[in-house]
């Protein structure tokens, strides 16, 4: 079982009901209950950025968070070290991200993975191929020049006491070193340290991303090839923009200004159980700077006869990454019009009581931690959202200024991650016993148990649950949730006691319902849509009030709008 539970209903009271006797009268609680939104909003995004996160989970039936999170990722690739956000004087984002979609092994990471990506990749072999010849002469005049002054320096030192010589050897040593090769140009990065990285960012005007579907580059970070010892610097520099400088005996210096790295990475379960466990992460507040996404897997409920995503879509999308790329080759910094700063100045003010201690966002030190970067967060997706909007726009209507609908957009997609933070420091704060009893419960539900003896039980479970201490922690957790309870175990006048026995509550044994891949998504807005349709589909977000539960599909929603009565884009209880 997974270790987020995507329970469709509302979560119970286990102390309410007609009958306080009866255990069977109550729902269980959720194992972890670390209730997380489905869907992603993708009609949050321009219109051809959400048809192409549509079109990807329907063709490759996937979650949309992973579709939707890689989408994300995407555009900052192009954008970041070049557009930051202006929210008012002194208070300015860069738009780099550190995106980290989960997802057990065969849930197809690395099709959906090269399938956003790949438009880039393309870009960014494109650049290779055009600066090429440009990098083959400067290297030659530069190994030229190089072998004259070798020749001039010779000289100069069979030459004794002749002080033209000697000048003359400098003349051209300096003449050497002041031929530049350009780079590589580059966008991407993998399997790289955090030494290398520092190195490619200086190379490379301060802008790169390690891309991976695997969540490898967490254990160079942890220390793979340098005994253990974290390495953390140039990441937690790197996503802030605050200068890296690089002094190492034998090599020249390396100094970046305004780094912008972006991590875009598909990782395990596994994976993020070990950063969770690994204090120096923690603590230095790594996890913090990520945006993890907890999508449920689809394995199982996929359809196996799907289109895959049209050409049209597909070239649309590389089109518009590739006008993004062409739009952001210089530096720009975005700014607010008065609707857009109030907008993100109530937000702000929203978000601030939430981080106090014993508040929803502040349950946890690495969540509050994580809490305490979501203004940040947000500006940057207004100013990824603002820029995607730009992508293929014509010269003449170009804006630097965003508007109050972006930020609108942009703190929908804050929420939705919120949600996720919140699953995922949970899951990470998961205690064996836990996922034990998670594994137990699995036990159970296929063999439809109804009655069972611990020892019993024991002969049916994998050899490591078989600990008889394990064992019944797992099962006093089923107990706190209402899944199990124990009955009277009839006692024998002689020989050994009887082993414990419980009763499996009727929800556990009931036939799963059919659920359904993906809840219908809200239409996509077309590029932007009219401003009616845009406030009509994107109502302002102000101080919430009522009960936070979805009024469609039942679940908690963790970040509301007055008049926001579901999640972004649930339709309907599966």
């Amino acid at each position: 079982m997974s270790d987020v539970d995507y329970y469709d209903g509302p979560v119970p009271d286990p102390y309410g009901g007609p009958d306080l006797d009866d255990p069977a009268a109550h729902p269980p609680l959720p194992l972890g209950v670390a209730q997380v939104p489905a869907v992603f909003p993708s009609h949050c995004l321009p219109g051809w950025a959400a048809r192409f996160v549509e079109a990807v989970t329907e063709a490759m039936q996937v979650p949309s968070a992973l579709a939707g999170g890689l989408l994300l990722g995407a555009l900052a690739v192009p954008v970041a070290g070049r557009v930051r956000v202006q929210v008012r004087p002194g208070f300015i984002e860069p738009t780099n991200v550190y995106v980290a979609p989960v997802l057990p092994p065969a849930t197809r990471k690395s099709p959906v993975f090269k399938l956003v990506l790949e438009p880039l990749y393309e870009i960014e072999r494109e650049r290779v191929a055009a600066a090429l010849p440009a990098i083959w002469q400067a290297r030659t005049e530069r190994e030229v020049a190089a072998g004259q002054a070798e020749t001039m320096r010779r000289r100069a030192v069979k030459a004794v006491g002749d002080r033209e010589a000697v000048a003359d050897a400098v003349a051209a040593v300096q003449a050497a070193e002041a031929v530049q090769v350009p780079a590589e140009p580059r966008f991407f990065a993998d399997d790289a340290t955090p030494e290398a990285v520092a190195g490619l960012l200086a190379a490379h005007e301060g802008r790169l991303t390690i891309a991976s579907a695997e969540g490898g580059f967490f254990e160079l970070l942890a220390g793979r090839y340098s005994n253990g010892l974290a390495n953390l610097d140039t990441v937690l520099k790197a996503y802030s923009g605050d200068p890296i400088r690089v002094d190492r005996r034998g090599r020249e210096p390396e100094f970046v200004p305004s780094p912008a790295l972006n991590l875009v990475l598909t990782v395990q379960p596994d994976v993020l159980r070990y950063v969770g466990a690994h204090q120096t992460m923690t603590g230095r507040g790594l996890l913090a700077r990520f945006w993890f996404l907890l999508p449920p897997s689809t394995v199982g409920r996929r359809r196996v006869d799907t289109a895959p995503v049209p050409e049209a879509l597909r070239e649309e999308y590389a089109h518009r990454l590739r006008a993004l790329a062409e739009r952001y080759s210089d530096d720009v910094v975005l700014t607010f019009t008065s609707e857009a700063a109030a907008a993100f100045r109530a937000e702000e003010e929203r978000i601030e009581p939430l981080l106090a201690p014993g508040a929803l966002l502040a349950e946890s030190p690495s969540l509050q931690a994580w809490a305490g970067k979501l203004v940040g967060s947000t500006a940057r997706l207004v100013g990824l959202l603002h820029a995607a909007g730009q992508a293929g726009v014509a010269a003449h209507q170009r804006s630097d200024l965003v508007q109050a609908e972006t930020v609108h957009q942009a703190v929908t997609l804050a929420r939705w991650l919120a949600e996720h933070a919140l699953a995922t420091y949970r899951v990470m704060r998961a205690t064996p016993s836990l996922n034990d009893a998670e594994r137990v419960l699995g036990n159970l539900q296929r063999r439809r148990v109804q009655l069972f003896s611990v020892a019993e039980l024991r002969t049916s479970v994998s050899d490591d649950l078989r600990d008889r201490d394990r064992l019944q922690a797992a099962l006093d957790v089923l107990v706190d949730h209402g899944f199990i309870w124990r009955v009277e175990t009839p006692r024998a006048r002689t020989g050994r006691p009887p082993s414990d026995r419980y009763a499996v509550h009727p929800d556990v044994l009931r036939e799963p319902r059919e659920v359904p891949i993906e809840r219908k998504q809200q239409p996509s807005v077309g590029s932007w849509g009219t401003s009616q349709e845009r406030a009509h589909a994107h109502p302002e977000p102000s101080e919430p009030s009522g009960p936070p539960r979805c009024g469609v599909c039942g679940r908690p929603m963790v970040l509301v709008e007055v008049g926001q009565t579901s999640h972004p884009g649930c339709r309907g209880a599966a």
